[in-house]
């Protein structure tokens, strides 16, 4: 019997997924040839021996029995309440439960999202080297991905002058993912400036930092038995105590939820507001990616 050829979709022409492209099969070639391979192209903390918190593992067990058929299509209600109470605490006004989709994962919602925003040939400006997900899915949305770069020699960061001449009528969208992934590189408080905002320093910082108290999901940290303060409400006490300062910049959005948290536990809401890096970066292009 004749076999034929299966025409793959134009839309495939650009995607790339290196994650589990060619230096992958490469990896797993040698693990083969009896080479010890240690894999760390996919974020897997379960690989490495580290375990879902107690408790979580405690409500899956206990809410197998509900969790049987189909939720709402948009999610269940309790957890869409959640995220507009949190967008809510971040300034986010007329959003109810109703307004809020739950996805399976950052992957598929990234997908959802760029479906739902472009039309064809609309372009997103995205960070090169990227995570190559955000490329792929804006290619396979029928949009264009424009990439600014993120150039070794500047310690992988990007130059806001270049990303600005970059937009068109056509940009739809610009992603800053920092800290970075792939590079790692963290946007440092030069494109705070380039933006317009003055910078202040707290008297903990750089060398002499500390930790925010998420601790790496409490993988590098544990509570601390008997502790009168939690890191993060010293550390809006300390930020609300600089002279002149009145926005508390994060670039994580642990720190985000956990700072809002630590303001109302401390009395200091109003004194100082918690803002995520790219919602600055957003205020400073005029609302670009909320259009």
């Amino acid at each position: 019997m004749p076999t034929r050829t299966i025409r793959s979709s134009p839309s495939l022409a650009n995607v790339r997924y290196e994650i589990r492209g060619r230096l992958a099969r490469r990896a797993q070639e040698m693990e083969r040839m009896g080479y010890d391979i240690v894999m760390l192209n996919i974020g897997n903390p379960g690989a490495f021996g580290f375990r879902t918190p107690e408790t979580m593992r405690l409500a899956m067990i206990e809410n197998l029995r509900s969790a049987e058929g189909y939720c709402h299509q948009k999610g269940i209600f309790p957890a869409r309440e959640a995220v507009v109470m949190q967008q809510q605490e971040r300034g986010v006004r007329g959003v109810t439960a109703d307004d809020v989709f739950i996805g399976n994962g950052v992957s598929e919602l990234i997908d959802l999202t760029l479906r739902a925003l472009l039309a064809a040939d609309e372009e997103v400006l995205v960070p090169s080297p990227d995570y190559p997900l955000w490329t792929a899915a804006v290619n396979l949305n029928r949009g264009r991905a424009v990439h600014y770069p993120c150039r070794p020699e500047r310690g992988f960061i990007p130059d806001p002058d270049e990303i600005e001449s970059l937009i068109t009528k056509r940009t739809r969208a610009i992603v800053v993912i920092n800290p970075n992934n792939p590079t790692g590189a963290v946007y440092p408080r030069r494109v705070l400036e380039a933006i317009g905002c003055r910078v202040f320093e707290m008297p903990r910082h750089r060398e002499c930092g500390l930790c925010c108290g998420a601790g790496g999901g409490r993988i590098w940290m544990q509570e601390t038995p008997g502790a009168k303060e939690r890191p993060a409400e010293s550390r809006v006490r300390e930020a609300a105590a600089v002279p002149g300062v009145g926005v508390l910049v994060v670039t994580c959005p642990k720190d985000l939820v956990m700072f809002q948290d630590a303001l109302k536990t401390t009395g200091l809401e109003g004194k100082i507001v918690v803002k995520d890096l790219i919602e600055l970066v957003d205020e400073a292009l005029g609302g670009l990616t909320a259009q």
